[in-house]
């Protein structure tokens, strides 16, 4: 709200110092016509005629010397005229910031009423549905994938540690046996020979 008065005032202060550049810029000289004065003093040539009284119908290359127009009515028809003009933008400007203020006012008024009706969350939340079917699909296509690869880790896993269960008892086995020696289980066995001559005995 601050900046669109700061934007007016601007506005306001840059028509006013244009105005006293044309008028500073404004040069009366005996020869010059109408239609010079009109373009120096940037008033448009019919609202001239008027503010000096003259006819519409008077030629605008006419000299002012002929139409016994001085400097210092030049000058006093320059002034009304700018005086009628910060009147006529002052009125302008006045307006336009009614108006912005008035249309602020109600769109915020307007707003406050939506929020109290919770429209927006009706309308936020009829979209969050219509896309929630999507999103819950992906996510349960991709629960169904995660579940079955962790199925198959597992059973791989159990798998696995069954083996390294049977590889380890078959090591313990291996290396927990009694030792035995060759020449005692020699002498436990029976010899063919022995038995042979103990038979002819």
């Amino acid at each position: 709200m601050k900046k669109i008065f700061l934007f007016m005032f601007v506005i306001y202060s840059f028509i006013i110092s244009a105005e006293i550049s044309q008028k500073s810029q404004t040069e009366y000289s005996p020869q010059m016509s109408l239609q010079q004065l009109s373009v120096q003093s940037g008033i448009p040539v019919k609202k001239l005629k008027n503010l000096l009284n003259l006819n519409s119908q008077i030629d605008n290359n006419i000299p002012l010397e002929n139409l016994n127009i001085d400097k210092t009515t030049i000058t006093e028809t320059i002034s009304e005229f700018a005086e009628q003009k910060h009147s006529y933008y002052s009125g302008i400007v006045l307006i336009g910031m009614l108006i912005v203020f008035v249309s602020l006012i109600t769109i915020g008024f307007v707003i406050n009423q939506l929020r109290h009706l919770h429209l927006f969350e009706k309308i936020k939340e009829e979209k969050l549905k219509k896309k929630k079917p999507k999103f819950s699909d992906k996510e349960n296509s991709s629960d169904m994938e995660v579940s079955s690869d962790a199925i198959i880790a597992a059973i791989t896993a159990v798998y696995l540690h069954e083996l390294e269960v049977e590889e380890q008892h078959k090591f313990l086995l291996t290396w927990k046996r009694t030792p035995v020696s060759m020449w005692k289980a020699i002498s436990r066995a029976e010899k063919p020979n022995e038995l042979y001559f103990n038979k002819k005995n």
